[in-house]
């Protein structure tokens, strides 16, 4: 079912009273899995509304995503003042077949549009920020390892080959390439007991990184972090913000180590975490038709 201005009526009076007007609704770019629009009600500040993709065009390793932003959000007490208020959420489907979120909005300028207004090299400081950040977030301890809203496993290893096996069956069913991901599932189970010197779950936002950023406009400090909806328990040099780093300049490592500290992790299963990531922005980049060449 497409998302239409009439489903966006109903879904505000839902969530804000059944005299709530829908002045405009502006369709927001940058989310590769949701659909974002910024919403201006007569009379109230403008506020967010993301919806999910329909059911059966989520991939089993993607499934509910929202509902795990949802759960995870009472857990980042330590960044609560960066993160949107939820306002609501409706996971009823009786609107829409698919979940929705209601969140404020943070004012300020998106990170990537404030790379394109100064020039990388005046960004710079802007990676301590995100490593004071990340830190924050991995400082929390969780009771288990694996996603926040489940399922959730003993053992890191068992939560790292899991999400493996799902990212082979959803490559398998696109029909995409797997070996990539086969091989990094057989390397986990062949390196299990490397993966379980991981004993202490702590929590890894999963896509803390420049598009999930809102600046100041004037300071460029770090006011907003957005979705959340890829956070799990694991080992914090699995989280995809600190492979993201690889990619980046010295200056801007050095800044995120200036913050963060040196993420501390073991060589034999950074290949393992690496096809993690891989197969996910993989699968994200079938979604959105950015594999197809022509």
């Amino acid at each position: 079912m497409i998302v239409v201005e009439d489903h966006i009526e109903a879904m505000a009076r839902r969530q804000f009273g059944s005299t709530t007007m829908v002045e405009s609704v502006q369709p927001l770019a940058g989310g590769a899995y949701n659909s974002t629009y910024e919403v201006q009600l007569r009379a109230q500040p403008p506020v967010i509304l993301r919806v999910a993709p329909e059911p059966e065009h989520q991939y089993r390793s993607e499934t509910e995503m929202m509902r795990n932003e949802a759960a995870t959000t009472p857990y980042l007490a330590p960044i609560a003042h960066l993160l949107p208020e939820i306002l609501g959420v409706d996971w009823s489907h009786e609107i829409t077949d698919r979940d929705y979120m209601w969140q404020s909005k943070i004012g300020g300028v998106p990170a990537t549009r404030a790379f394109a207004i100064h020039g990388r090299d005046a960004m710079v400081p802007l990676f301590a920020e995100i490593g004071m950040v990340t830190a924050a977030v991995h400082s929390i301890v969780g009771p288990h390892f694996g996603t926040v809203r489940g399922p959730h496993f003993s053992k890191w290893s068992d939560a790292v080959m899991y999400r493996l096996s799902e990212i082979v069956y959803d490559t398998e069913r696109a029909g995409l390439d797997t070996r990539a991901a086969q091989n990094a599932l057989e390397s986990a189970q062949q390196a299990s007991d490397v993966l379980d010197r991981v004993t202490e779950p702590r929590l890894l936002h999963g896509d803390l990184f420049i598009p999930n950023l809102i600046l100041d406009e004037d300071s460029l400090r770090i006011v907003g972090v957005l979705d959340h909806d890829r956070a799990f328990w694991g080992d914090p040099v699995a989280d995809w913000g600190i492979d993201a780093m690889t990619g980046r300049t010295e200056a801007e490592r050095r800044a995120f180590r200036d913050g963060y500290g040196s993420p501390v992790g073991d060589e034999a299963v950074a290949h393992i975490y690496r096809a993690l990531h891989a197969g996910a922005i993989a699968l994200e980049r079938h979604r959105l038709g950015r594999d197809r060449k022509g």
